[in-house]
């Protein structure tokens, strides 16, 4: 009888590189990173991507990113100083400089308070507009003593434009979990099927 185990395993090799061609859909958006999260430091970074979406707001030049805590997010959930301590406007500092396409980053603010609870708003020059690229990634820093509650977020969402109104365009999340990413899962699906395959040919010598 003729053996399926070849067959079995090219199928998990094809639905592994399906998984990690398709996943995560974020890659065609713009991703960033939480590079430093501490309760007196948030470090974000805007990496080379590509902005996708069609955008009719009224704040084409401006990014939001909000907290979430195990996948919930929303006013009705993160209010006012819930990761954000009340206080000032936090003014970001520039650590690495970069665009999208020919629109320059011109600033980026942490606030405790909005109609979404607290955001970090980094703006353009002038509108982003959909199709072009991060080439430099961007970088900018928030420092504050005591300013940040760690405890509370466990991930962030990136939006073009203000999350406060209803026009604002997703892009990606990032989870500050160690949880390995669709595409590491393929990867690993494939070593695990791999694994599989040679155990059972040693079995049979």
């Amino acid at each position: 009888m003729k053996s399926t185990l070849p067959r079995f395993a090219g199928i998990l090799v094809v639905f592994s590189a399906l998984m990690a061609a398709t996943a995560p859909m974020a890659r065609a958006q713009i991703t960033f990173s939480i590079d430093t999260f501490t309760t007196d430091q948030l470090t974000i970074t805007l990496n080379a991507s590509t902005l996708t979406g069609s955008f009719a707001g009224s704040s084409p030049a401006y990014f939001t990113l909000i907290g979430e805590i195990d996948g919930v997010f929303g006013s009705s959930h993160l209010p006012t100083g819930s990761w954000i301590s009340s206080g000032d406007i936090i003014t970001g500092s520039e650590t690495e400089a970069g665009a999208i396409g020919a629109v320059s980053f011109t600033s980026a603010n942490a606030s405790p308070m909005s109609p979404a609870g607290p955001i970090v708003g980094i703006s353009g020059a002038s509108s982003f507009v959909t199709g072009t690229s991060i080439n430099s990634p961007y970088q900018v820093t928030f420092s504050e003593v005591g300013r940040f509650d760690t405890s509370e977020v466990t991930g962030f969402r990136l939006y073009w434009g203000n999350y406060g109104s209803s026009d604002a365009v997703f892009q990606s999340v990032t989870s500050l979990s160690a949880v390995p990413e669709p595409g590491s899962f393929a990867g690993l699906l494939g070593l695990a099927a791999l694994g599989g395959v040679m155990t059972r040919r040693r079995r049979r010598a």
